[in-house]
């Protein structure tokens, strides 16, 4: 009996392959659907039924999975591409900031030196500011000391109060004069 079980086991073995090799696909039937013969049994049809949806499931799931890898190749080339874009603006703001660096660079220098110049002029200043008062106040005691000098011909107050007339030949004339005149 057992013996009868095994060969029976390997007839309905036997019938599942023919079955299974007479449901090859055909070309009218759709792509994801398996030949459906009406000479199958009803386990055959059953079984045909589950792969005809499973393989409906798994094809529902390649579609949206090439549609998602269609996403993630579209998304990532935009990525890669503004990748690109942003690795140039890196590179040309990078060239802007060292130049900008170096602009500072340059006036913080120009200040520096423009402070120092200012500091010297200041001090130059202040000597100049110096010497001017000293100069005011020279100048002062000069006028003062000018203001108080006398002239030598001014002999006021000094007992000379009258100046006689220099020795000239006014006096000849008038005698010549005299002279001319009496005749």
């Amino acid at each position: 009996m057992a013996n009868e079980e095994k060969n029976h086991a390997l007839v309905a073995d036997d019938e599942a392959l023919t079955e299974f090799a007479l449901m090859a696909k055909s070309i009218s039937s759709s792509e994801n659907e398996v030949y459906d013969d009406s000479y199958c049994s009803k386990s055959c049809r059953k079984n045909t039924k589950k792969l005809n949806t499973k393989i409906s499931k798994l094809s529902e799931k390649l579609s949206d999975c090439e549609t998602n890898l269609y996403h993630y190749k579209l998304v990532l080339s935009r990525v890669e591409a503004r990748l690109v874009e942003f690795k140039t603006q890196e590179i040309k703001f990078c060239k802007q900031i060292r130049g900008l660096k170096r602009d500072v660079k340059v006036r913080n220098n120009k200040i520096e030196n423009l402070m120092n110049e200012l500091e010297q002029v200041k001090k130059e200043k202040e000597g100049l500011d110096n010497k001017l008062t000293g100069f005011e106040s020279a100048s002062k005691d000069l006028d003062t000391l000018l203001g108080s000098q006398r002239t030598d011909k001014n002999k006021e107050g000094l007992g000379y109060n009258t100046v006689p007339p220099p020795p000239s030949c006014s006096s000849l004339l008038t005698f010549k004069e005299r002279y001319v005149l009496d005749r």
